[in-house]
């Protein structure tokens, strides 16, 4: 039987036949190459979806359900800035306090920005820190080592210059609620949020998620094969990324938004600050130029789609990507969960924009094409490159002996250069990536744990030498392909 709701915007019905949903989703998920996802619709405060589709593993039939647990990366960051919200509203902590006022060893690069960044600078983006994620990614960063390193990165821009999407600030962030509340972020999330939602499968890490009854394994595409990745471990930063929920809990995340706070969590005043923009984005199209950022809330993206106003959040870890999107004024919600890091991106933005056209009544962009030619785009780059890269490289013209040793840098730690077998292998926290000669003083390299999230993981490996020839310092373009500058290694000492 075919199952229709009627939704009245104020204009005229529209019906939503749940069958062309079901099939769009199942057809996305094989266009795509993901094996799960769950998607829940809202509407007027009535749920007219909520299910799950495909299975939890490739390498099982365990079927996806709106049970099934989902890792939901940034998404987590609108649940530290609502309780930052609740704590202004009790008076302990103010949106234009300096970060320093409660915890008096924070402390920046630069000296004055570290006496003025306040508590909104780090949920809007707006400190002037790039993101760093290498310091967490590809090392075990201790929980709260983020104060100890801050003070040796430098800033990308000046406070409140520029937009700089920063994982580590919400970290930061988490550490005022800790100092404030005297509980660990964990705690008070779940006590302030978690329980007043109802949301009572909703948890903290991979541990509690994999001892969980159901839920779902990382997966993303490499060299052309669906695999199962390793999770990643948010713990050092999760009060920007390491919440796990499955579809149940987040529409009731979601159903609150789109209610701006009917449960009394915090007062409307307070809702309608943490959506309001408060650090431009730049205005450029992220699936097309209907869709796009405008700026940057508190723990939301603010954007247009179509003309309408939007908020949402994505949420990208190693084997997952997800969205939670709404419309406010139409009263139109989304939460779209997908067990790739790959190419999950692709059926949340097709998926999205087809569920959210048929409700504006607006059928006249092909959505799925849009994201099959993007995604085919990206996968061509990334065989270009790596057909540039296999091509033969020349012998190096130097000894490799000139390279050894450990070079260091105060934030990043050690990077250690040895040779085997007549090749160099460059070591730093879990990677160990073999360099293969390019040209003179440059060797390159992939950083394969990008491959999960479909990046390029080439990069050059750039070394410097001194006034008498000796090889002095490295540079590492950790986080080129977002345009931040290499990080610099000094050298320390021969192996």
């Amino acid at each position: 039987m075919v199952s229709y709701r009627l939704i009245n915007f104020g204009v005229r019905p529209m019906a939503l036949p749940l069958y062309e949903i079901n099939i769009q989703a199942n057809e996305a998920l094989k266009m795509f190459h993901v094996p799960g996802m769950a998607i829940s619709v809202v509407v007027n405060d009535q749920i007219i979806l909520s299910r799950g589709y495909g299975s939890c593993s490739v390498h099982e039939e365990v079927p996806v359900t709106e049970k099934t647990l989902f890792p939901i990366g940034s998404g987590t960051k609108a649940f530290t800035a609502l309780a930052l919200g609740q704590l202004v509203e009790e008076g302990k902590v103010a949106w234009d306090d300096p970060v320093k006022k409660y915890i008096p060893e924070f402390a920046l690069f630069d000296l004055e920005a570290t006496e003025q960044l306040t508590v909104r600078d780090l949920l809007a983006h707006r400190t002037g820190i790039a993101r760093h994620d290498p310091l967490w990614f590809f090392s075990e960063m201790p929980r709260g080592a983020v104060l100890d390193l801050l003070p040796h990165l430098e800033p990308a821009c000046g406070l409140r210059e520029t937009f700089q999407y920063s994982n580590l600030m919400y970290a930061v962030a988490g550490i005022v609620i800790e100092r404030v509340t005297g509980r660990s972020w964990e705690e008070v999330i779940a006590d302030r949020l978690f329980k007043p939602l109802e949301m009572r499968d909703a948890n903290f890490s991979i541990q509690h998620l994999q001892e969980s009854s159901a839920f779902s394994f990382p997966h993303a595409e490499i060299d052309g094969v669906i695999k199962q990745v390793p999770f990643r471990n948010a713990y050092p930063v999760n009060p920007a990324g390491g919440i796990n929920a499955n579809l149940v809990d987040l529409t009731k995340w979601l159903k609150f938004q789109l209610s701006q706070g009917a449960k009394p969590i915090v007062q409307l005043q307070m809702f309608k600050e943490l959506h309001a923009i408060q650090m431009a984005v730049p205005s450029s199209p992220y699936d097309n130029p209907e869709v796009y950022h405008v700026g940057y809330a508190l723990g939301w993206f603010v954007g247009k789609y179509r003309g309408h106003d939007s908020i949402s959040h994505a949420g990208d870890i190693d084997g997952f990507s997800s969205e939670i999107f709404f419309l406010p004024k139409e009263k139109i919600g989304l939460v779209i969960l997908t067990n790739s890091s790959s190419d999950g991106r692709y059926v949340i933005s097709s998926l999205r924009n087809q569920i959210v056209d048929n409700y504006l009544g607006a059928r006249d962009i092909d959505s799925v094409a849009k994201a099959q030619e993007m995604r085919d785009k990206n996968k061509q780059r990334l065989e270009q490159a790596f057909q540039a890269f296999q091509a033969p490289h020349q012998e190096a013209v130097c000894a490799l002996g000139d390279y050894l040793g450990s070079y260091e840098h105060p934030a990043y730690g050690v990077v250690t250069l040895s040779e085997e077998k007549n090749r160099l292998f460059l070591a730093y926290g879990k990677v160990k990536i073999p360099l293969s000669y390019k040209e003179e003083d440059v060797f390159a390299g992939q950083v394969r744990d990008l491959l999960v999230y479909g990046i390029n993981p080439l990069m050059d490996f750039s070394f410097f030498r001194d006034a008498s020839g000796a090889v002095c310092k490295m540079e590492i373009p950790f986080e080129g392909f977002r345009s931040v500058k290499p990080i610099t290694f000094t050298f320390k000492r021969c192996l």
